[in-house]
Parts: structure tokens; sequence; C-alpha cells
């Protein structure tokens, strides 16, 4: 597939407004611990203890994601072979055509919250999840995220805008992937449709997000 050189640029602006403007995706692509406290701690419920102080305690990942769909799996980071490095989620990437987007992780191998930082075609480390953002020919933002060895696809601009009810995600299966920092876990799950609509495709890559419109998204 021939690239077009304004990507670059296009997509580099996009993640400095993303970033700068505090936008975030989906919390059920994963299960970000760090935006509730500093430590290593996820989703979280603020309680009161007897003098009335208040404490923020974990909710159980699987607990959870029960609670919004079917857990099927569930798999340790350290046991999991389908990791890969940042080098090889680039090249992925590329192949899907979604080489001239930065990449960025913010999750260390064994779970650890780190500061955003983005990943180089050359690294040969691993982290459990990855993300990028794509900016389709019609101008329409994408988040794209590896959990795993999978990747999944949500449409900002659909999910965001007016009147929209239930998130959309993209997924190549029946399935999507979440990730818990806590218990540095993998799971699979199938969500309940009253909660996210998760759409099946063949194969998500850069010419098929290029092709997508709202209505095309509500036909998938």
């Amino acid at each position: 597939m021939k690239k077009k050189l304004v990507m670059i640029p296009v997509c580099l602006l996009l993640l400095i407004l993303l970033l700068v403007g505090g936008f975030i995706g989906i919390k059920f692509f994963f299960l970000d611990k760090t935006q509730q406290e500093a430590e290593n701690t996820s989703a979280t419920d603020a309680a009161a203890t007897d003098d009335g102080e208040l404490f923020l305690e974990p909710i159980d990942a699987e607990e959870y994601l029960d609670e919004i769909g079917e857990v099927k799996t569930k798999t340790d980071v350290s046991a999991s072979e389908a990791v890969m490095t940042g080098g090889e989620v680039i090249e992925f990437l590329t192949e899907r055509g979604f080489g001239e987007c930065l990449v960025y992780t913010n999750y260390s191998i064994d779970g650890i919250y780190q500061e955003e930082q983005e990943v180089t075609s050359d690294s040969s480390e691993q982290y459990p999840i990855y993300f990028t953002y794509y900016l389709s020919e019609d101008a329409l933002i994408w988040k794209l995220s590896v959990i795993n060895d999978v990747l999944l696809a949500e449409p900002i601009f659909y999910n965001y805008r007016e009147g929209a009810d239930v998130p959309v995600i993209l997924s190549e299966t029946d399935t999507m992937t979440s990730y818990d920092n806590v218990t540095n876990q993998f799971f699979v799950v199938v969500p309940d449709a009253s909660e996210i609509v998760l759409k099946s495709v063949s194969e998500i890559n850069a010419a098929l997000l290029d092709s997508l419109t709202i209505e095309e998204i509500d036909a998938l």
C-alpha cells in the first residue's frame, strides 16, 4: 500500500492534541489502575473508615469484567508466549498500514505503571499493552490497542459523538482482550451487548478504517 506522506505530521499532531487534552479511550480495553492512585492499583471504589477518612479500595478485575460480560480465559503475562516486543508490534502495525503513527506504552512487562513512552522499531523489550491513534482519510480518529497479541480498534469519533449510547469496539474475533496490571493478567472477554458492542471484522487495517463511516460501522 502506498503511504501518504501527510500522515506523519498528522499522526504526530493528533497524538500531541490527544495527550495534551487528556483524551482517554474506553476503559474496557484495559483496566488502567493508575488514574485513581499514584501506586499500582486499578479501577477503584472510595470507602470510608470509622473516623470518616476516605481510602481507595481496589476492585477485583475478574469480578468487574464478569459484570460487563463473560470471562473466557485469563492468562498471566509471564505465562503468555504471545507477548510481542516493541519492534515486533511496530512491524505488525506497519504491515496493517499504520506504520506512520507513533506507538506508545505505559506498563512494564511486570505490570508496573510507567510514564508514557514511545516504542521504537529497534526495541527488544516486551510490554503487555501498546497503543496508538490513527486518523483516517476522512479525518476520523481511531484508537488502536495491541494487548497480548490482539489488535482492537475503537472509533473515537463514533463513540463520543452526540447521541452515542453503547460504545463500539472492532475486533478480529468474537472476543476482546483486557489487561489488569494489579494481577498482571490478560482476560479474554465476551462483552454484554448492553455494555460494549463488539463488531467482528476479518482484519483491522488502514484500508478498512479509511473506508468506514458512521453508517457503515452501524451496518457491520
